[in-house]
This record gives structure tokens, C-alpha cells and sequence, in this order.
């Protein structure tokens, strides 16, 4: 006799949690979530072993630069991965040199974070830094869509049955 899945999950997510497993879940949950964003923020980053007290200060810095800055969140990692060179564990000055997308005052804001993955670049094996252009590409897309860009997409399909936009965007995606 074969199991109905779904109503088994149903069934079975109705059972609760006895109270001390549910508190002992709880009290760890924090600790969990932040660990797996710090991992998460460092493969944006370009580094997949990176030890997470290496990667806390990058990871504060990239917040920090993000809030005062002109560049999006989004827009930054898509930079990230276009920009990122070998030349930037040479030196700090090659580090979103002559960028497009970050203004020379988001340039100055950005330096304390420039100066920290240098660092990180310099401990890095050549392995590692080898990889790390590789895990930028897989870990940022080349185009993230945000609201107003679905709306401007949605508005050509619906209003006149123009498919460019998505075509355009879809390509972009493909790179």
C-alpha cells in the first residue's frame, strides 16, 4: 500500500514538539542563522573555506559601506563578480579600480573594505584565490531582477504584447 505524501506531511505537521525540544531548537536557532549567513555573505564573496572569524570583519565592513553608499546591494555583487581580477591580491589599488558602477565617493567609502579582502587575498593560497572568481560566478547572477525591472518587463507584455524587454533580460541572464 503507497503512502498519500501529502496528507501523511499534513499529518504529521500537526503533531507538536515536545515544550524542551522545541526550547532547545529555539536557543540554538540564532547561533544557526547566523552562522549560515555569514557562510552565505562569504561565498558572495568569492570564498567557499574562509574561517568564519576571517570573514566577520568583511562582512561588517560590506554593511556598513552599503549603508552610506550610492550603490545598491544588488548592484554591488553583480560588480563584484565582473570586476573581480587576480590584480587585486597585487595590491590594494586594484581593487575596483577605474569601476563604472562605483563613483569615486563610494570609491572612498569603500576603502576599509578594499583593504580587508586584500588581506584576505594576500593569506589566501593560490588554489584559493584561483577559485575565487569561479565561486563569484556562481554565487552572484549577472542581473537580479527587482521590482520596478519586473514591472517594466510586465507592463510590455501585458499593455503590448512586447516581449523585447524579456528577451533582453533573459539574455543578460545568460552570460
Amino acid at each position: 500500500m503507497a503512502i498519500n505524501q501529502p496528507a501523511w506531511n499534513l499529518e504529521e505537521l500537526q503533531i507538536p514538539l515536545p515544550l524542551e525540544e522545541m526550547q532547545a531548537a529555539l536557543k540554538t536557532f540564532g547561533d544557526r542563522c547566523q552562522t549560515t549567513y555569514l557562510r552565505l555573505m562569504l561565498k558572495c564573496f568569492g570564498w567557499t573555506n574562509l574561517p568564519l572569524e576571517l570573514g566577520r570583519p568583511l562582512v561588517a565592513k560590506t554593511q556598513a559601506f552599503l549603508r552610506h553608499s550610492t550603490i545598491s546591494y544588488p548592484q554591488f555583487f553583480v560588480s563584484l563578480r565582473q570586476e573581480f581580477s587576480p590584480q587585486w591580491a597585487v595590491g590594494v589599488g586594484h581593487i575596483f579600480c577605474q569601476s563604472p558602477t562605483l563613483p569615486p565617493a563610494d570609491q572612498k567609502l569603500l576603502d576599509p573594505w578594499k583593504k580587508i579582502y586584500f588581506e584576505l587575498l594576500q593569506q589566501a593560497t593560490p588554489l584559493q584565490q584561483a577559485a575565487i572568481a569561479k565561486t563569484l560566478e556562481v554565487a552572484n547572477p549577472p542581473v537580479i531582477l527587482i521590482r520596478p525591472q519586473m514591472e517594466y518587463i510586465w507592463q510590455a507584455l501585458d499593455q503590448e504584447d512586447d516581449w523585447s524587454r524579456f528577451a533582453a533580460t533573459f539574455q543578460l541572464m545568460q552570460v
